[in-house]
């Protein structure tokens, strides 16, 4: 173990201690027995955390004082560093927020770590038969040099409910600290979520998201990870198909530009027969970027007439950006329709060819291709305000593409 690792765990040791729970201190244990993740890992077999880590971190939970800017939707949750700020939050009958710590166990070390370590664990709920089409907004504001930050969000979505959640994370003079979340959901028997994440740090910051998600009987879940990159912007999806009928849609897209990198890894586990699963990530990539993309599917032994596909596409506008994919199937049983395959290439010159000789300038015809590329993957976002949103800021992006195309 490194001398920097050892500090870090130090300094987690002496916070646990001082918050001073009995929960706490078992998914601490729990995190030890793991340790931070490692290369020798295949879900970390492309980025070095411990490498990456701050010389220099201290525990950050405290709310300040700060202002916000209007949201772009009616519903909105707030979270600073972690803690829920009701005062600048609001929301429609039927959606409901509290704090309670009951947690199950722990998925890996980061979210052991996460469950000793964050100050709140946020609870919010859909009552049966809820139905909005104005977007449930989680703002998460962190805040800090040199800081450690978690937040844990849990989310129960009661039968035949159906709603959008779009989660953003804003980086508030974060200059070498390190992000930490969870956001775990229980989607109930019929209900149908949706849920878009948006993950922008910079390039001295790493953050690492885990979604988790169990989905029951003939419900529907569908995820879009946008992903602009960080030092080291993570995110793990971990999705169960737990009884039949139940359907998971796990979709991303990462735009990287200069030294950024975004590294994702997906499971879903098909754990009953009649279950149904799609993937489609799409990353463009210029500068020195690095994306990462592996995606897992497993089906059980036991778990019949399964229909899963899966797909990564990657775009490079530089000689000097780099990606890595591997999308793997483990199938146990027999009966089933599974698929999977990546591509990595660079614009098509006869496309581009084709537009300049309608008389469009090359860069324009170079942004063209690169939009027709990234809209593919946004137009899976189901709510049509989320999706507006998400283009939005793939445009912004664009703009910071012009020097490579």
């Amino acid at each position: 173990m490194s001398i920097l690792e050892e500090k870090f765990i130090q300094l987690c040791q002496n916070e646990v201690d001082k918050l001073g729970k009995a929960h706490r201190s078992n998914a601490f244990q729990n995190f030890l027995s793991e340790g931070l993740p490692k290369n020798n890992l295949e879900s970390w077999k492309y980025t070095n955390l411990v490498r990456s880590l701050p010389e220099e971190l201290s525990i950050q939970n405290e709310v300040k004082n700060f202002e916000i800017n209007e949201s772009s939707f009616q519903n909105q949750i707030v979270i600073f560093n972690g803690r829920l700020c009701l005062d600048h939050s609001q929301l429609e009958d039927g959606i409901s927020v509290n704090l309670n710590e009951t947690e199950n166990l722990s998925l890996d070390s980061l979210d052991a770590l996460n469950k000793a370590l964050s100050p709140q664990v946020i609870n919010i709920k859909l009552d049966s038969d809820f139905s909005s089409s104005e977007p449930i907004h989680i703002r998460n504001i962190f805040y800090g040099k040199n800081s450690f930050i978690q937040a844990r969000l849990k989310i129960t979505c009661s039968p035949f409910s159906k709603a959008c959640f779009i989660e953003t994370n804003s980086f508030e003079n974060t200059t070498d600290s390190w992000v930490n979340s969870v956001t775990s959901f229980r989607i109930l028997e019929s209900a149908h979520i949706e849920y878009v994440c948006e993950q922008e740090g910079n390039d001295s910051s790493i953050q690492t998201a885990l979604l988790k998600s169990m989905v029951k009987k003939s419900a529907q879940f569908s995820s879009f990870n946008f992903n602009l990159g960080g030092k080291i912007s993570r995110h793990t999806s971990h999705i169960s198909l737990l009884e039949n009928g139940a359907q998971a849609k796990v979709n991303g897209l990462y735009p990287l530009i200069n030294e950024l990198k975004a590294d994702h890894f997906t499971y879903i586990g098909h754990l009953a027969s009649h279950t149904y699963s799609e993937q489609l990530y799409k990353g463009i990539l210029s500068g020195r970027s690095r994306g990462i993309f592996n995606g897992r599917v497993e089906v059980k032994k036991d778990a019949q007439q399964i229909n899963s596909e899966q797909l990564n596409k990657n775009l490079l506008l530089s000689n000097k950006a780099q990606v890595n994919t591997l999308p793997t199937l483990l199938v146990s049983a027999d009966d089933v329709k599974c698929s999977h395959g990546a591509t990595i290439g660079q614009l098509n010159t006869e496309e581009l060819f084709y537009l300049q000789s309608r008389a469009i300038d090359k860069k324009t015809a170079l942004k063209m291709l690169c939009q027709g590329f990234s809209q593919d993957a946004i137009n899976h976002i189901e709510n049509s305000k989320v999706k507006s949103f998400v283009s939005q800021k793939m445009e912004n992006r664009f703009n910071q593409f012009e020097k490579d195309i």
